[in-house]
């Protein structure tokens, strides 16, 4: 009997905890712009925003979607982004990645993985994927970490990577910032870095600046991942 009651009582619990963790856990609303020195045509403003379910304490799932105009190119570019998310505990997040990008013409499947880690305050991310339309094949790669150093104020670092498969085209982009959290949620943020493009024996490079502001809401604090997208390494897409 007292088996049976023991057993009975943890499943209740048990079912009450997957209960009490379901539902929205956060989301994020924002924009963006990233302007460079020395071509305006590569400029761009960005719009986006991101929510994210929770299934079990451990298991999510999240949808961001994104719109990009870009200088003196005329189009509808968009992505959106499927995420599957299993918290590993100690800090630890996996999630694997679905999504498109989606222009006039057609659209880019991308899919892979990605990881974040904790360090106290501080966290690192980074992720590694594909991309493919019916004419190329992309390899994508991205790390990036953010660091509080006083109240509200934080620096924060990102390296991207994208190469054509088929051609001898890589673009990358490396770019460092800050950012201000206001007590009321919204923060804003500043960056700097520079464009890489290699095409064959043919390397240039641009700075460029960027400038942003976003909320983030819910029980998590926003989401945990964000768009995945050819859009955000490859400047005028």
């Amino acid at each position: 009997m007292l088996y049976k009651t023991i057993m009975a009582a943890g499943i209740v619990a048990a079912g009450t905890s997957m209960v009490q963790a379901q539902g929205f856990s956060g989301g994020t609303l924002g924009i963006d712009y990233e302007n460079y020195s020395d071509n305006d045509q590569l400029g761009s403003v960005n719009y986006f925003g991101g929510l994210e379910y929770a299934i079990t304490n451990s298991i999510s799932f999240g949808a961001n979607i994104a719109t990009y105009s870009f200088e003196d190119v005329d189009g509808n570019n968009w992505n959106y982004t499927l995420h599957g998310i299993y918290d590993v505990g100690n800090g630890i997040v996996a999630g694997g990645y679905l999504g498109q990008d989606r222009y006039d013409d057609g659209e880019l499947t991308n899919y892979g993985v990605e990881g974040k880690m904790g360090f106290g305050a501080a966290t690192a991310e980074a992720y590694l994927g594909r991309g493919e339309d019916d004419d190329d094949t992309a390899t994508y790669f991205g790390v990036s970490g953010n660091y509080p150093i006083a109240s509200g104020f934080g620096v924060m670092a990102s390296y991207d990577l994208v190469s054509l498969d088929d051609a001898d085209l890589d673009t990358s982009k490396i770019a460092i910032g800050g950012e201000y959290v206001l007590d009321s949620g919204p923060s804003f943020y500043a960056t700097v870095g520079r464009a890489y493009f290699t095409a064959g024996d043919v390397d240039t490079d641009e700075n460029f600046i960027g400038v942003g502001a976003k909320i983030n809401f819910g029980a998590g604090n926003g989401t945990t991942f964000g768009t995945r997208s050819l859009y955000d390494i490859v400047p005028g897409g």
